[in-house]
């Protein structure tokens, strides 16, 4: 297997996470912040998503300033649309760019970061709904 269709598969793996922590998620949780300095799931979205739009920047040889994303809707359904949209172009843009840089930067601000927000997002769900199965993520 290359690097771009290895590359690929765990996109499409933990993207497949990040979805199972948002399915079926309540306005009023997606709003609700876990406490201290932890990310609502709103804002890991939008979060996200800036990342994803910074990413592509970066493919293009453009630089990203940081805090300036703003969602075009900022319901969550909007939010978490936006995102879904944002990812598939970054990962599209790795894959198709294909180089070893490209490759590099995908992995940190796609595969370890979604990751990372997916621990957050299963620790915020077990505690918001102690009903929710967290192993869901591996369906």
């Amino acid at each position: 297997m290359d690097a771009t269709t290895l590359f690929q598969s765990q996109a499409d793996a933990v993207g497949k996470q990040l979805d199972a922590c948002f399915a079926g998620l309540s306005d009023s949780t997606m709003a609700e912040s876990p406490g201290g300095e932890r990310m609502s799931p709103s804002t890991t979205l939008a979060h996200l998503t800036e990342a994803y739009i910074a990413l592509q920047k970066g493919l293009r040889g453009e630089e990203h300033e940081w805090g300036t994303f703003q969602s075009a809707d900022p319901s969550p359904a909007g939010m978490l649309a936006s995102m879904k949209e944002e990812r598939a172009r970054a990962v599209a843009g790795v894959v198709n760019t294909g180089s070893e840089k490209a490759l590099q930067d995908g992995t940190a601000y796609i595969l370890l970061h979604d990751a990372y927000h997916v621990g957050q997002l299963c620790a915020h769900r077990m505690q918001a709904d102690p009903d929710w199965d967290a192993y869901s993520i591996y369906s």
